[in-house]
C-alpha cells in the first residue's frame, strides 16, 4: 500500500467533517459503527457466498482477498473507515465539556457581571497592554501600564511588586464571559478560533491577588527569556522592523503595525509575519549544514537540528504551522539517521494525524489549511509538474513551486480572506529569498547584542534594508491594475468546481508528456504508421487521441483554459434579488443593501465597538465581495451612526464610497464639521437630502429641508425603500416629535399614507427607545417585521420595556440583533426570505 498515512489523514479529516456535520454523531454512534463492521466481518454467511441481498452489497469489502492487488485495496478500505470513526470519534469527544468549562458556565448563570476565581497560572505573556494569564480553559486579561515598563498596580489595587508568575496562584475578579462567536458575515470568529486552542472562556480583571507564590521555573524561564529578546529587538531596531522580527522570531505580534499586516495581507506575503515552515526550514536547514560542514555526521548533524528546533518550537508558542514544520524536520533527521528516504507527502500526512490526534478542532482554522495544502501542492501537484514538463533549472522551479502552491490555496485564501492577490505568485519569488537574511540577521541582533552594540545595529541594518524591499514591492504591486481581486466568500460548489478544473487541467498536462515520449522513441514515417495502425484497428480511445489531443500546442491552451476556468469559478455569483442586512455592531446601527448590482449603507456606527467599521462593517462588505458603497446615508451625527463609516473614509480605498448623503439640516450644523473634511480628504461627493428626494429605490419622508432643531435625534433622515410590495422603513434615531411631522403629513397626504401602511419591515427607531415608536405611529405603519438593533446589557436600557410592549400588541415579529446577530432579509419584490446569522 503507497502512503498509508495519506489513508490514515484523509480518513481522520472526513470522520472530523462528518462529526461536525452530522449532529446525531456521536462516540455512542461511532461505537456502534464499528461494532456493525466487526459483526459483518465476522458473519459466516459472508465469508461462505450463501449471502442474502442486503450482505451482497458487503461482500467486495469484506470478503477476504485472493490475490495481492484485492489485499491491498482491502487493507486501505479498512485503514480508511478505522480512520473516519477515529476522527470522528476523536472529534466528539473534544466537544465534551471539561469540569472547569462546566464550573464557569455555572459561575456565569449565577453571577455574569463580577465573578471572583483562585486559578492557577499555567502560562503568562504580554500582549498590547494586557497581561494575559491562561488557567486551563480561562484566559484572564490583567490591564498593565506598559508592556516594557510592568504591572498597572494602581488600576486593579494590585499589591506586590511583581505581575503574576506562571505556576503563581492567583485570586482574581472581574467579569466573566464565554468566548464570542462571529455574529455577522465576514467576522473574526473568536471563540471557534480559541475552541481549536482548548480555551472556552475570558475573564477582564479588576482586582487581583497572588495567593501563592510558588512558581513553576522551567516555563517563566522561558517566557522571561522570550521578555528579554523582545526588549532586546525593541532596542536595536526601528519600531516596524522590531515588530516584524518579534513576530517572525518570537511568535509574539502585540508590537506588528497593523499598516504593515494589512500591507502584507493584502499582497499574499503575510506567511511571512508568522513563524512557518519557512522560518523552520531556513533555521533547521541552516543549522544542519552549518554542522556538517563542522565535520558531523548526517545522522548527527540531523538529530541535533531537529532537537534545537524542537525547543525552538516550544519557545515560540507552538503554532500549527510551527508544529507541522518542526515533525516534519524532525522526520528527516530520523530518516538521514538510519539511512532511509524521505517521502514529503508522508511526513505531511503523519504530522497532520498527529497534530489533529492533540487539537481536533485546528482542521478548521486558516493557519492549519492553509500551512498543509501549501506544503501538499509542493509534494504534490508542483512535483507532478516538474515530472511531466521535465522543469529545470532553479528559476523555473521556483516559478513552479510559487504558482502551484498560489493555485492550490486560492480557494482557501478567498475562503479566509475573501480576495486573492494575482501577483502574489512573482512577489514571493523577490521576498521569500530575502527571508533568509530577514531571520538570520534578526538572529545576528539578539546574539551580537550581548557583545557589541554597534554590530547589533549593522545587522539590524540589514533587516532594514530588507524590509525596505518588502515595502518597494508591495508598493510597486499595489499600483499595477486588479492588484487585489475581491471574490467574496466562495461557495462549497464553487470550491468544487474549482479542483475538479484544476484537476482537468493537470490531466492534460500529464497526456502532453505520455505522447511526447511515445514520439521520442519514433520517427516521423514510424509514427505516422502507427497512428494508421491504430486507426485501423477502430481502437476508440486511440481514435480520441488521434485527434486535439494528439496536438501539443492545443493541449497546453487546453490546459491554461482550464487554469483560468477554475480561477474565475471562485469569484462571487450574485444571486439577483435585493438583499437587506441589519449587522450586530452592538449598540448602534449599521444597514447594508444590495439591490440590482449596486450597494447602499444607511448608518454605520457603534458606540460599544469603537473598531465596528474595521472588524465588522469592511469585513461584511468584502465577504460578498463589494469593493464599492455606491451610496452612504448617515441618519445624523451621533458616532453610534457614523464611525464606522468614518473608517471607511479613512482607510486606504480598500472600500470606496461614491456619494455620502447627509440630512438637510445638517448642512447648517457644526456638529458635521469634522465628518465633512474627511469626506473632502476622501474624494467622495457630498449630498444633503430632505422630505421628498429620493436616493435610488429609497425616499425621503423626514426631516424637512428647513427644519431647525436643536435636538440631533429629531434631524434624523427617514427613509423608505420600495420594491413591488415589499417595503421597508429606517428610522434612524427619529423620536416623536419626527413621527408626530410623519403623522401629520400622512393625513394630509393620501399617497404617503398608503405607502407607509402595512409596511412589511420596520428598522425600530432609536434602537428601541422609550422617546421613540410611539403607538399611533406603529398603529399606521403595522409592519410584519420588527428589527431592533442594539448591544446587550447597554446602559441606556434599549428597547424600553413600553416599546416592547407596543410592538407585541401589533402580533409583529420582533428581531434582535443582540440575538440573532446579523439579521438579512432577501426579496424580489413579491416573497420574502429572512435569515439570522444566529440560529438560536
Amino acid at each position: 500500500m503507497k502512503r498509508p498515512w495519506g489513508i490514515l489523514a484523509a480518513g481522520f479529516v472526513l470522520g472530523e467533517v462528518l462529526a461536525l456535520k452530522i449532529s446525531f454523531f456521536s462516540i455512542p454512534a461511532a461505537a456502534l459503527l464499528l461494532a456493525a463492521c466487526f459483526f459483518v466481518w465476522k458473519m459466516p454467511q459472508i465469508r461462505g457466498g450463501q449471502n442474502p441481498v442486503l450482505l451482497k452489497c458487503c461482500r467486495r469489502i469484506f470478503l477476504p482477498a485472493r490475490s495481492a492487488a484485492d489485499k491491498r485495496r482491502m487493507a486501505a478500505r479498512f485503514l480508511l473507515l478505522w480512520a473516519l470513526l477515529a476522527g470522528a470519534v476523536r472529534l466528539c469527544a473534544a466537544s465534551v465539556p471539561s469540569d472547569m468549562e462546566k464550573e464557569l458556565d455555572r459561575i456565569i448563570r449565577e453571577n455574569p457581571y463580577s465573578t471572583e476565581l483562585t486559578v492557577k497560572a499555567d502560562g503568562a505573556e504580554y500582549a498590547g497592554n494586557n497581561l494575559i494569564i491562561r488557567s486551563g480553559c480561562l484566559l484572564i486579561y490583567i490591564p498593565t501600564a506598559d508592556s516594557e515598563t510592568g504591572f498597572a498596580k494602581k488600576a486593579i489595587g494590585f499589591s506586590t511588586e511583581d505581575p503574576p508568575k506562571i505556576g503563581n496562584t492567583v485570586r482574581v475578579t472581574g467579569k466573566l464571559s464565554r468566548m464570542e462567536h462571529a455574529s455577522n458575515p465576514g467576522q473574526f470568529d473568536f471563540a471557534a478560533y480559541y475552541r481549536a486552542k482548548g480555551i472556552t472562556h475570558r475573564l477582564s480583571a479588576k482586582t487581583v491577588e497572588i495567593t501563592d507564590h510558588h512558581t513553576e521555573v522551567p516555563a517563566q524561564k522561558i517566557a522571561d527569556l522570550k521578555k528579554d529578546l523582545k526588549e532586546t529587538l525593541l532596542r536595536v531596531c526601528e519600531k516596524e522592523d522590531a515588530g516584524f522580527l518579534c513576530a517572525a522570531l518570537l511568535g509574539d505580534r502585540s508590537e506588528l503595525s497593523e499598516d504593515m499586516y494589512d500591507r502584507y495581507r493584502k499582497n499574499g506575503i503575510a506567511h511571512l509575519l508568522a513563524i512557518s515552515g519557512l522560518h523552520i526550514a531556513i533555521i533547521g536547514m541552516s543549522l544542519y549544514k552549518l554542522l556538517r560542514k563542522a565535520g558531523l555526521s548526517a545522522g548527527i548533524s540531523g538529530v541535533a537540528a531537529g532537537t534545537f528546533l524542537t525547543f525552538y518550537g516550544i519557545f515560540a508558542g507552538s503554532g500549527t504551522s510551527v508544529n507541522r514544520a518542526v515533525i516534519m524536520f524532525l522526520l528527516v533527521s530520523l530518516a538521514l539517521s538510519v539511512g532511509r528516504t524521505y517521502d514529503l507527502l508522508s511526513a505531511l500526512f503523519f504530522s497532520a494525524v498527529l497534530i489533529l490526534l492533540f487539537s481536533p478542532y485546528e482542521l478548521f482554522q486558516c493557519g492549519f489549511q492553509l500551512s498543509f495544502m501549501a506544503v501538499f501542492a509542493i509534494g504534490g501537484p508542483a512535483a507532478f509538474v516538474r515530472r511531466e514538463l521535465r522543469v529545470k533549472g532553479n528559476l523555473q522551479l521556483s516559478l513552479l513551486t510559487s504558482t502551484s502552491v498560489t493555485l492550490f490555496t486560492l480557494p482557501v485564501i478567498a475562503w479566509w480572506f475573501f480576495s486573492f492577490p494575482p501577483y502574489g505568485i512573482v512577489l514571493n519569488l523577490i521576498v521569500i529569498p530575502l527571508m533568509g537574511y530577514a531571520v538570520w540577521s534578526g538572529m545576528a541582533i539578539l546574539f551580537l547584542d550581548r557583545i557589541s552594540f554597534p554590530a547589533s545595529l549593522s545587522a539590524a541594518g540589514v533587516t532594514h534594508r530588507v524590509l525596505q524591499i518588502y515595502t518597494a514591492s508591495c508598493n510597486a504591486v499595489q499600483m499595477l491594475p486588479l492588484h487585489r481581486v475581491l471574490t467574496g466568500r466562495p461557495r462549497m460548489w464553487q470550491i468544487a468546481a474549482y479542483y475538479f478544473l484544476l484537476g482537468a487541467g493537470l490531466f492534460l498536462l500529464k497526456r502532453i508528456k505520455t505522447d511526447n515520449a511515445e514520439k521520442e522513441n519514433r520517427n516521423d514515417r514510424k509514427w505516422e504508421e502507427w497512428i494508421r495502425e491504430r486507426r485501423v484497428r477502430n481502437d476508440k480511445k486511440n481514435d480520441r487521441e488521434a485527434g486535439w489531443l494528439k496536438n501539443e500546442k492545443k493541449r497546453r491552451i487546453a490546459a491554461v483554459f482550464f487554469f483560468a476556468a477554475a480561477v474565475l469559478s471562485v469569484l462571487h455569483i450574485p444571486n439577483g434579488k435585493t438583499e437587506i442586512s441589519f449587522l450586530n455592531v452592538g449598540q448602534g446601527d449599521a444597514v447594508v443593501i444590495r439591490d440590482q448590482g449596486k450597494c447602499t449603507l444607511i448608518d454605520g456606527g457603534s458606540s460599544t465597538n469603537a473598531k465596528a467599521g474595521e472588524y465588522i462593517l469592511r469585513p461584511f462588505l468584502e465577504y460578498h465581495a463589494i469593493g464599492k458603497a455606491d451610496e452612504v446615508l448617515l441618519t445624523h451625527a451621533d458616532a453610534d451612526h457614523t464611525n464606522a463609516v468614518e473608517y471607511l473614509l479613512t482607510q486606504n480605498g480598500d472600500i470606496r464610497i461614491g456619494t455620502l448623503y447627509l440630512n438637510a439640516p445638517a448642512e447648517r450644523d457644526e456638529k458635521y464639521d469634522t465628518l465633512r473634511k474627511e469626506i473632502e480628504k476622501n474624494g467622495c461627493a457630498l449630498r444633503y437630502i430632505g422630505k421628498g428626494d429620493a436616493v435610488g429605490a429609497l425616499t425621503c419622508i423626514s426631516p424637512e429641508k428647513d427644519l431647525t432643531t436643536t435636538e440631533t435625534n429629531e434631524e434624523s433622515l427617514v427613509m423608505l425603500f420600495r420594491k413591488k410590495k415589499f417595503s421597508c422603513l429606517f428610522t434612524g434615531d427619529a423620536g416623536k416629535e419626527s413621527e408626530g411631522r410623519i403623522l401629520k403629513e400622512a393625513e394630509e397626504n393620501r399617497s404617503l399614507r398608503e405607502s407607509l401602511s402595512g409596511i412589511t419591515v420596520l428598522k425600530v427607531g432609536h434602537h428601541g427607545s422609550r422617546n421613540s415608536s410611539g403607538e399611533a405611529f406603529l398603529k399606521l405603519l403595522d409592519p410584519k417585521i420588527s428589527v431592533l438593533s442594539y448591544g446587550p446589557g447597554n446602559r441606556y436600557g434599549h428597547p424600553n420595556r413600553e416599546t416592547l410592549e407596543k410592538l407585541t400588541a401589533l402580533s409583529t415579529d420582533i428581531l434582535r440583533t443582540a440575538v440573532k446577530g446579523c439579521i438579512t432579509i432577501e426579496t424580489d419584490g413579491t416573497g420574502m426570505r429572512v435569515e439570522t446569522y444566529r440560529k438560536n
